[in-house]
């Protein structure tokens, strides 16, 4: 069993297990799946394109919208897990806390907004997600939600 609370507005997730809308919706009407799919610089800022899914694979880093906070547990019975995340896009996955140090950014913790980590020492929690682009940019980050 896997639990989880997701807060209200968008959480970085990545697990070992696939994740559909259908699971998410037994905890709360109105959760969305969606995915980094592309980056695209305008000026000085990189615009991330995040597409809703329906699901996502296991060990695929994702963000997950929901409405209210939510308490998830996760029967995983009888289902396959993958034993490290995909990490091919710039939307990285763990599993375990990680320290990723300076340069890298994360979700805010009221899901609105990215950060940027400053510290040789910041982390990122277990099964969260990070996004890692050219070390050397230094650069704020918008994103829009592409629907289905």
């Amino acid at each position: 069993q896997y639990e989880r609370k997701l807060y209200k507005g968008w959480n970085s997730i990545c697990v070992p297990f696939a994740l559909s809308q259908t699971m998410l919706d037994a905890f709360a009407a109105g959760c969305r799946i969606a995915t980094v799919v592309e980056q695209e610089v305008i000026g000085d800022k990189k615009l991330l394109s995040v597409r809703e899914l329906k699901s996502v694979a296991a060990g695929q880093p994702c963000l997950i919208y929901t409405p209210k906070d939510v308490d998830c547990r996760f029967n995983l019975s009888n289902v396959s897990l993958k034993s490290s995340p995909d990490n091919s896009a710039c939307l990285k996955g763990v599993y375990q806390r990680t320290v990723i140090g300076p340069g890298y950014y994360k979700l805010a913790d009221n899901g609105c907004s990215w950060g940027v980590t400053n510290s040789v020492d910041a982390v990122v929690a277990p099964y969260r997600a990070y996004i890692k682009l050219d070390k050397n940019e230094q650069i704020q980050i918008e994103y829009k939600i592409t629907d289905l």
